[in-house]
């Protein structure tokens, strides 16, 4: 689709890695057990990847990356070119200001035997990294302990007390490490990384407990703990998985309720030019790519609030109005729009209107009798028509898309349909392949009786499961 692949353009320039800046980066790396073995400098970038460098060990296992302009400044990982089960990650580590330094260790423990030369900001990372190394070893046995005590609740409360403790000393941890250096990538990955802690509920008039009140205070204040005038956070490993996992997750999968948590994303990073460029093509073109039926019309709230007003000063003016046109072209037919009319030719050159229907119910199916596809949708839907059709009240409307009205015959003829069928090029109002952005076939539409659309891009097999939910449940 010419449009997705615009968009996939959009997307492509907002997420390239900014252009090099002034000055120069050299990070010497020695393992000894590596040598001559090619390494990667790999940068986080929002959910994906991006190679910025290799350099190959020599024979004492020392490795040097270095170019005539600076890196960008955010987390990375040292990643070994692997066989042919992929590349290996050795370790994490950050580029900041400081952009000249060494980092020595051993394939025994990455962490613990990591010694740092040049970088203040690393050497606190891997120091935080051997802190929390440590706490997980004084954890296990007392997790063992716990599991060992399970039917004692004096004793399961006493060692869940020494956990507690540990839990106390990593937060102290953090919370000094945060003060002390602020302005540090490290410390706002730490915040980024820290729970939010939920208050106990306050009680309602009548003296009960509110049970939602943990779940609003966690959604309202997930954010609480992002920088979001600090671009650097695109270039974590935990940012993007973060908003990701709170539009999926977090929030009920409605269209309308994830686009409004969305753009309130989005908006959140107004203040940083870069942050608010990389949020909003990235959840864009997330939507516009989904597979999920209804999420076009998160798409379609984007695209037309970020992509008008030149504000997508990231693509050029004449791409950002195709997208704007994509999503105006997909406005009018999102699941719950008033599903627009379609005057077409039947099989005996009669007029008939996707409108005269009165069934509680209608299929609206857009096929071609050429392709091999839309003949196994049109057997499965003929099963779901045959078997259901008079107890859910429901019609079919088949646009045969650009065949021959001899095609058109033959078909219905050799596979007995008894439903409505018209032919597509023979139409009296804006043609179908416009109204319903139908660029392949087959395409399947369910409509109710006020005419709006509750399903669209459904598969045959799809549709008794759907209409068995939605005739029990109706929209929710």
């Amino acid at each position: 689709m010419m449009v997705g692949l615009l968009l996939a353009s959009s997307w492509s320039v907002a997420s390239a890695q900014p252009k090099a800046g002034k000055g120069s980066y050299r990070i010497e790396v020695q393992i000894p057990q590596l040598r001559d073995t090619l390494l990667y400098m790999v940068s986080y970038f929002g959910k994906s990847n991006s190679k910025i460098d290799s350099a190959k060990t020599d024979a004492a296992g020392r490795a040097v990356f270095d170019a005539d302009s600076s890196a960008p400044v955010g987390m990375y990982m040292l990643v070994l070119k692997g066989n042919k089960d992929g590349n290996i990650k050795l370790y994490d580590f950050i580029v900041s200001d400081e952009q000249h330094f060494s980092m020595t260790t051993d394939t025994t423990n990455y962490t613990g035997k990591m010694k740092i030369k040049g970088s203040k900001e690393n050497q606190l990372l891997f120091d935080y990294l051997r802190f929390l190394s440590d706490k997980s070893d004084e954890v296990k046995p007392i997790r063992q302990r716990l599991e060992a005590a399970k039917g004692d609740p004096k004793k399961e409360q006493a060692i869940r007390d020494e956990l507690k403790v540990i839990d106390n000393q990593v937060k102290e941890y953090q919370k000094k490490l945060i003060a002390e250096n602020p302005k540090t990538l490290l410390s706002k990955f730490v915040r980024m990384v820290q729970e939010i802690e939920v208050p106990d509920p306050p009680k309602k008039p009548d003296g009960s407990i509110d049970s939602t009140f943990g779940y609003w205070y966690y959604r309202r204040h997930f954010f609480d703990n992002y920088d979001f005038n600090d671009e650097r956070i695109w270039r974590t490993p935990v940012f993007y998985d973060k908003v990701e996992f709170f539009l999926e997750k977090m929030i009920p999968q409605h269209p309308d309720t994830i686009a409004k948590e969305a753009i309130a994303i989005v908006e959140r990073a107004r203040g940083n030019k870069e942050l608010f460029k990389y949020l909003a093509a990235n959840l864009t073109y997330k939507y516009e790519t989904s597979k999920i039926v209804g999420q076009d019309a998160i798409f379609v709230q984007l695209a037309l609030k970020y992509y008008t007003n030149n504000q997508a000063y990231w693509v050029e003016d004449s791409i950002a109005q195709k997208i704007v046109k994509r999503a105006k072209k997909l406005e009018p037919i999102l699941v719950g729009k008033t599903a627009p009319n379609l005057i077409m030719q039947d099989s005996l050159l009669q007029l008939r209107q996707l409108y005269d229907i009165k069934n509680r119910f209608t299929v609206l199916f857009f096929m071609d009798p050429d392709c091999g596809h839309c003949k196994k949708e049109s057997v499965k839907l003929k099963e779901i028509y045959d078997r259901y059709h008079k107890e859910w009240d429901m019609q079919v409307f088949q646009v045969f898309a650009d065949t021959s009205m001899e095609k058109m015959r033959k078909y219905i003829r050799e596979n007995n349909l008894r439903w409505i069928n018209v032919n597509g090029p023979r139409n009296l109002n804006t043609p179908y392949h416009d109204l319903y952005d139908i660029n392949s076939t087959p395409q399947i539409f369910i409509i109710n009786d006020e005419r709006k659309i509750i399903m669209k891009r459904i598969a045959a097999e799809q549709i008794e499961d759907f209409m068995k939910h939605y005739i029990k449940n109706g929209d929710s």
